[in-house]
């Protein structure tokens, strides 16, 4: 299996950050440097979400800027990086000296090795790219396509190598995970089945290459647990499994009942509970606490325990035909002695 690794545009963007601080940027030159083809791929994945114009205006404007002065969301949870990449720019032009080991090719092939180990046997992932930038949006690792996006400047700010390398795992078992559901017809698949797969996503990445540990399921490995995952953001959702559990209940008694009667539906629900990254305590537009979502800890619980009750074979027979997923989960919560939560 082949794949590519690219950094290049790094350099590039952090003379942009000296020429900024100085007062001596042209516009031109941060327009020309995003037609880069990795930030052509930022930007095609944040479409609709960050524009070229936007971000071009944001960065010239950096320097003075204050988050209660973006009006663009994802710009505004991701400001604090800039602002630090800015007062830390010879830590960044030394740790870009050090990219060619950071990214060493043979790491990356370590990593892809471990996401197999969580994806099925005959499984043949496409040729993957690697793109690390000094990012746009707020996203650490992100995939999208074949492609998987890793931010420079949360990674020397705030990640391990341990928790780079888990992302890298992370994001190319959801390649893996889109193989898988490529070969579906979901046209033949009722909205429960498909809100079981949007559990699976990321639930199976953290539990197969994170080492996830949640209140119903167990990590797989020896060692570290939730590699790469936020301290905060796990505890505080595990911690509020029991009201999960009772949503759980509820979206399946609305698609059944047909209050959820279509796909968009049913992804505007998933948007708004399942994806939402606010913690109670705060309202619509804040910066949100959460890293990660509902999808994460309660799609490992659910699916995890399939794993640790069945194996792995079982987990994706159970993906490709999700009708089933009731019977086998139920089974599983059974077993693990938690008949009290089936449904």
């Amino acid at each position: 299996m082949e794949f590519s690794i690219s950094y290049s545009s790094i350099l590039e963007m952090l003379q942009l950050c000296h020429k900024l601080k100085t007062g001596d940027l042209k516009e031109e030159e941060i327009r020309q440097l995003l037609n880069h083809e990795d930030y052509q791929f930022e930007l095609s994945r944040y479409k609709n979400k960050i524009s070229e114009a936007e971000f071009i205006s944001y960065f010239l404007d950096l320097p003075n800027l204050d988050e209660d002065h973006i009006s663009n969301g994802r710009l505004k949870w991701h400001h604090k990086y800039y602002q630090y990449l800015l007062a830390n720019l010879e830590l960044y032009d030394a740790k870009e000296k050090e990219l060619p080991k950071i990214f060493k090719k043979s790491i990356f092939q370590e990593q892809i090795n471990y996401a197999l180990k969580g994806l099925p046997d005959d499984i043949q992932l496409p040729e993957m790219r690697f793109i690390s930038t000094i990012g746009l949006g707020p996203s650490f690792g992100y995939v999208y396509g074949n492609g998987m996006h890793f931010d420079f400047i949360q990674l020397i700010k705030e990640k391990s190598s341990k928790d780079l390398y888990s992302t890298i795992a992370h994001e190319v078992h959801h390649v893996g995970w889109n193989v898988i559901f490529k070969e579906m017809d979901i046209n033949t698949l009722s909205l429960e089945s498909m809100f079981y797969l949007y559990l699976s996503g990321e639930g199976l990445a953290v539990k197969y290459c994170n080492n996830a540990e949640g209140i119903l399921s167990k990590a797989i490995y020896d060692g570290p647990k939730n590699i790469g995952l936020d301290s905060f953001t796990w505890k505080y959702l595990n911690n509020d499994f029991d009201n999960t559990m009772i949503q759980f209940k509820e979206t399946i008694r609305r698609i059944r009942q047909q209050e959820i009667k279509s796909l968009e539906d049913l992804e505007k629900h998933i948007d708004e509970y399942w994806r939402n990254s606010l913690t109670k305590d705060q309202k619509l537009g804040d910066i949100p606490k959460l890293v990660h979502y509902r999808l994460y800890t309660f799609g490992n619980d659910l699916w995890g325990i399939i794993h640790d009750c069945f194996g792995k074979d079982v987990v994706f027979e159970t993906l490709k035909n999700p009708q089933n997923f009731p019977e086998i989960c139920n089974k599983a919560l059974q077993s693990i002695g938690r008949s009290d939560l089936q449904f």
